[in-house]
């Protein structure tokens, strides 16, 4: 691959949100790539400004892109999924809508699905032990993410989509969060008011879901092995 583009809209998720007021509501999976198979993107660049500022940038350059000139597409949503409750069913139908369009649209592009990675959620303080997304369920389904990404895989391995296990290969866990993830200890983090102290009373608080720049170097070497030892 001579060329690799960053598109990436953080806190989209692919099965379009409960929320249609909010502005990520338009840059969720579904809605967003309904919008560039059709060139109609009227909502996406009336709510746009509501996203960050690399998001906007990424907006615009995607707009630019001729996605048929393109030899791969990867996918990476699920975490925000999880985190709104949704099912493995509702994800996997907004995946497969997606597959659809970019088939119909750009028959030439392969697609390659990351499931999402392991992500720590809680101090338990009445258990005095932390709680992560192997076991934390959400939504009414209550699955865990763990159960989501096996979804996700197995979903994929059915649409002949290739897939890969990020959530067992990407080693993160409890033991590395302050090696791999953001310290978000210093007052006016965007994740400041959602940081989990690790360990517990060391007064370093950490995302638990945001990688730090050892963590995306980590992380992007292994998708990278993936993708060359998959295509």
């Amino acid at each position: 691959f001579e060329k690799v583009y960053d598109f990436a809209i953080g806190g989209s998720a692919v099965s379009n949100r409960v929320d249609t007021t909010s502005p990520f509501y338009w840059f969720d999976g579904e809605n967003l790539i309904t919008a560039l198979t059709t060139g109609v993107t009227t909502n996406q660049d009336a709510n746009i400004s509501g996203l960050s500022i690399a998001a906007q940038r990424h907006w615009t350059a995607m707009k630019a892109m001729d996605f048929s000139d393109l030899d791969l597409i990867v996918f990476a949503w699920g975490t925000n999924d999880y985190w709104q409750g949704k099912t493995i069913a509702e994800i996997n139908s907004a995946y497969n809508s997606i597959f659809a369009m970019i088939r119909s649209t750009y028959p030439t592009v392969r697609m390659l699905v990351l499931s999402p990675i392991w992500r720590l959620i809680d101090y338990d303080s009445t258990t005095q032990q932390y709680v992560d997304s192997d076991t934390v369920t959400k939504g009414s389904a209550g699955v865990t993410l763990r159960q989501i990404a096996n979804g996700i895989i197995e979903n994929c391995k059915q649409e002949r989509i290739s897939v890969y296990d990020s959530y067992s290969n990407v080693q993160v866990c409890l033991a590395n969060v302050p090696t791999f993830f953001d310290n978000v200890t210093v007052e006016g983090d965007e994740d400041e008011q959602s940081g989990i102290e690790v360990p517990h009373g060391s007064g370093q608080y950490y995302s638990g879901v945001h990688l730090n720049e050892a963590g995306n170097k980590m992380y992007s070497q292994i998708v990278h092995g993936a993708i060359m030892g998959i295509f």
